[in-house]
């Protein structure tokens, strides 16, 4: 027999995000690692595209920064 609770949440599905996008608000940046470049740009087109905002990245001397502008 199987004995019924009702307080154990639900998991999230999948695994947990690795970069901020999705709780990042307008204004805000995140640094990443210089050789992580080519990913940067490749997670920014990807959620310009989805419509989860608008975001920006540039190469600095300390590595990647992405913002979010919009």
């Amino acid at each position: 027999m199987f004995k019924l609770t009702s307080s154990v949440p639900v998991p999230c599905k999948g695994r947990p995000f690795k970069y901020p996008f999705n709780t990042m608000k307008v204004g805000q940046s995140f640094l990443a690692p210089p050789h992580l470049r080519h990913n940067m740009r490749v997670l920014v087109s990807y959620h310009k595209r989805r419509g989860r905002g608008e975001f920006t990245c540039r190469v600095t001397p300390e590595g990647i920064r992405v913002w979010r502008t919009a």
